[in-house]
């Protein structure tokens, strides 16, 4: 337990920064952001899809990662070719969607309030909540893809 405390003492802006920008991208799975954050953020995915809680967050609200379509794309892909589970892409994107960290891009709040409404961050919001807009599937998947125009390779 100590390594852990030590750990989450060292955590500055921009590690955590960093570690979310990873998950964002793929680049670390849930259980792995839950134990890079420990002691700054509470996640229980556990019961998901049904019931998610996210509290205790002890990062600095300054902290904003962009997130832009590609990085949608590239987990979609990720799904598709077996990489990570339904499961794992739904809390992915439960985990942006409930988070204060993960913006939509823009250089104003404008633009960052247009691109929110976007088919980026309604794919998305439709990835975390399948009990309200269905089960996601291969089919639907490559619908996400169409409807981003995402390059298919």
């Amino acid at each position: 337990m100590s390594t852990r405390n030590s750990q989450t003492s060292s955590l500055n802006d921009s590690d955590s920064k960093r570690i979310l920008t990873s998950y964002l991208e793929g680049g670390i799975s849930l259980s792995e952001l839950q134990e890079a954050l420990y002691g700054y953020i509470a996640i229980n995915f556990d019961l998901a899809p049904d019931q998610r809680d996210i509290h205790d967050i002890h990062l600095s609200e300054d902290i904003k990662v962009t997130v832009v379509k590609e990085h949608l794309c590239q987990m979609i892909r990720k799904y598709l070719s077996g990489g990570i589970s339904e499961i794992e892409f739904s809390n992915w994107a439960a985990f942006i969607f409930m988070t204060p960290f993960y913006v939509p891009e823009g250089e104003t709040e404008e633009e960052r309030w247009q691109a929110g409404e976007g088919p980026t961050w309604e794919v998305i919001q439709q990835l975390a909540s399948p009990s309200i807009y269905g089960e996601l599937n291969p089919v639907t998947a490559e619908e996400y893809l169409i409807l981003l125009s995402c390059n298919l390779y």
